[in-house]
């Protein structure tokens, strides 16, 4: 009886309502303040600013209390470098005042590659891998040598060396090989030697490295690099010639007490690569 007393009675009813009033009020204005925050209803379309410059971009986006902003970039030789080539929010889309759309420019540097070996390629393999690279290829000079061959691979009038860093598309001059008049000349001693050693050496007499070989030494690409060659074909061994611009086969190894130590003129029973040295 007295709670039903209190909730008859005329001052709990005026501080109910007064409740009400008040809880009506907080929502209302939390409402409107949310509406006022997000700047609800005030949506406009998304300037497109595809293929502005930044600055031209900014000026636009400016113009509408928006910003812009580089998020990414793009390496391209056909599209003005600073330009922009992606938006968000696209066009067509709503966007409210103060808010940014981030963009994608074509970056103001070339792309820069790493320099393939093509020497000891063939033209048409080196061409490929050329392409490969997004390197192109520039003046071809034809000089004594193996047929059809590089010879050497030149950028700005100097031999380059394999894993140069160069800006993609540029243009690469090889010297290759036109072919010999069948000149015999003695077989280059490579032993010992590790094949870029080897591959120079050869190339200074206008000889290929063909084959390559390797034993069970060698297991990882730091092996490649350093192994050293143990056995070749032809050998230079009782006066053994070649004919300029033919090919090597090289057997290469981790273990360089494979590597015979003595003179090679002395190694009479080693008539081909597969014959066991004797030290």
């Amino acid at each position: 009886m007295i709670l039903v007393d209190l909730i008859k009675s005329k001052r709990f009813l005026i501080n109910f309502g007064i409740a009400i009033i008040v809880i009506v009020l907080v929502f209302a204005a939390t409402i409107i303040g949310i509406d006022i925050y997000t700047d609800n209803g005030n949506e406009f379309d998304v300037p497109d600013i595809k293929g502005m410059k930044i600055e031209e971009a900014q000026a636009v986006a400016k113009k509408q209390n928006l910003f812009v902003e580089i998020t990414d970039s793009i390496f391209s030789n056909d599209l003005e470098k600073g330009s922009i080539v992606e938006q968000s929010p696209k066009i067509n889309n709503k966007i409210k005042q103060n808010r940014t759309i981030y963009v994608t420019i074509v970056a103001f540097s070339k792309e820069m590659v790493s320099m393939p070996d093509l020497v000891n390629e063939s033209i048409r393999q080196a061409i490929s891998d050329a392409n490969n690279f997004g390197i192109k290829i520039g003046e071809r000079k034809y000089v004594p040598g193996l047929k059809d061959y590089v010879l050497k691979q030149i950028y700005r009038g100097k031999e380059i060396k394999v894993g140069t860093k160069i800006p993609k598309g540029t243009y690469i001059d090889l010297e290759i090989g036109q072919g010999t008049n069948n000149e015999e000349i003695p077989v280059p001693n490579i032993l010992g030697m590790k094949i870029k050693e080897a591959e120079n050496k050869c190339s200074n007499v206008f000889i290929s490295i063909s084959g390559k070989f390797y034993d069970e030494n060698v297991l990882t690409k730091e092996d490649t690099l350093n192994c050293v060659i143990y056995k070749q074909s032809p050998m230079p061994i009782n006066g053994n010639k070649i004919v300029s611009g033919s090919f090597i086969d090289v057997w290469m190894s981790t273990d360089k007490n494979l590597v015979p130590e003595i003179e090679l003129d002395t190694l009479d029973n080693i008539n081909n690569p597969d014959a066991e040295i004797i030290l």
